[in-house]
């Protein structure tokens, strides 16, 4: 709700990534932000696949598992966040399965600068050591 606060000329909507209050086919774009380790992957692909028109895109903001286990490397951020980070070749995956064909990956800025003062340099080599941000763009095939 904090963040709605922010929308002021904008229809606002409560939802949830996991069952979105949207007939199917009803957007061009969907834009998901740092939030995907915090639901069930599949169903929030379901869910991006459902509403995303043919054609339209589906872009991913997140932090990717770097790790050698791609998966299990992260636990530092799961423990610590609740947060689950995902392997680049398991997103791809679901992507592909739930209609999506990546049409670009690339890597932003580590962190904002904003964020940079809430943990210690040690906290974040910790959190941070086997996990980076990706931008991922999809199309709706």
């Amino acid at each position: 709700m904090a963040q709605l606060r922010f929308c002021q000329r904008e229809r606002r909507i409560l939802g949830d990534m996991q069952w979105l209050p949207f007939t199917h086919a009803s957007f061009d774009a969907v834009l998901l932000c740092y939030t995907l380790g915090y639901g069930a992957i599949n169903t929030v692909f379901s869910e991006a696949a459902r509403i995303v028109k043919p054609g339209g895109k589906f872009v991913l903001a997140d932090m990717v598992c770097i790790s050698a286990s791609q998966e299990t490397g992260a636990e530092a951020i799961l423990l610590l966040l609740g947060y689950k980070c995902y392997g680049e070749q398991r997103i791809d995956t679901v992507a592909t399965q739930h209609g999506f064909a990546l049409a670009q990956r690339s890597t932003p800025a580590y962190l904002h600068p904003a964020v940079v003062p809430l943990w210690t340099v040690q906290e974040r080599e910790t959190l941070f050591h086997d996990i980076c941000p990706e931008v991922m763009v999809w199309h709706r095939t």
